[in-house]
């Protein structure tokens, strides 16, 4: 296991209401790890009054390619109905492999050891639905530290 990633618990996760913002980023530029913090800050800045009372807060993985990604920030919501938010997104209830996470410094290393190291000797393979950080009140934005979690949807191998 790499010295970054710890092991992972094992979760049914519900059915999600996401309601935030999505960007593209260029995986040749290596653009997301300066951008995504910018889309953090923009979505806070947005005219949601829910953002400022979830208790909870998602990065999402919407799409991934050798050549971009989606990346969302969002809130959970009960209902889309009357939420005023550029981008929604609905993910199915899955199974998840969760990473809980001591601070964001190693946030990209953590997502390619979870996928280079973890997955490939794990008896897993990724499910067909997104995978997210979690962020919930163990995690203070404002100095970067505290616990977070990285949800990766799998289903077992079966050979």
């Amino acid at each position: 296991m790499s010295e970054t990633l710890p092991r992972p618990k094992f979760h049914d996760g519900a059915p999600l209401l996401l309601a935030g913002t999505l960007r593209t980023y260029d995986n040749a530029t290596g653009e997301a790890p300066k951008l995504i913090p910018l889309q953090w800050g923009d979505f806070f800045a947005l005219d949601i009054p829910e953002i400022h009372t979830a208790e909870v807060t998602y990065g999402v993985m919407t799409r991934a390619s050798m050549e971009s990604m989606d990346y969302m920030v969002a809130i959970a919501v009960p209902s889309f109905d009357g939420v005023n938010a550029p981008h929604t997104l609905t993910i199915p209830a899955a199974h998840y492999a969760v990473f809980t996470i001591q601070g964001i410094a190693n946030v990209q290393k953590n997502w390619a050891d979870v996928y280079t190291v973890w997955l490939p000797t794990s008896g897993h393979r990724l499910a067909a639905t997104p995978a997210f950080e979690r962020y919930d009140k163990r995690y203070d934005p404002e100095t970067k530290t505290g616990a977070w979690e990285l949800w990766i949807p799998v289903e077992p191998v079966v050979l």
